[in-house]
């Protein structure tokens, strides 16, 4: 479970069979110490869902909005046109 806020207006795809798919970033503000006081900074996280909760995402969802997300990890991984493979970690919402 992750809770954040949107960087941007989600992404909504549509796949080859009409589902459509949504991909968005959270930034998660966490403390971090500087000298002998405390302050924030953010990690983002990818987030990625479809079927009817993506289009309720797209919909509604607008940048600078708060999320609270429940999923599990993932991984992709592809060739890019240096032909070099690429790894990424994202969320897949449920």
């Amino acid at each position: 479970m992750v809770s954040g806020r949107l960087g941007a207006a989600p992404e909504v795809a549509y796949l080859d069979d009409g589902t459509p798919a949504v991909t968005f970033s959270l930034a998660v503000d966490r403390p971090v110490k500087n000298g002998d006081r405390w302050e924030s900074a953010s990690d983002w996280f990818e987030f990625r869902a479809a079927g009817s909760l993506a289009k309720t995402i797209g919909e509604y969802a607008n940048k600078g909005d708060e999320l609270i997300v429940q999923g599990r990890l993932a991984h992709r991984s592809w060739t890019g046109r240096d032909q070099q493979v690429r790894h990424a970690v994202y969320v897949k919402v449920d």
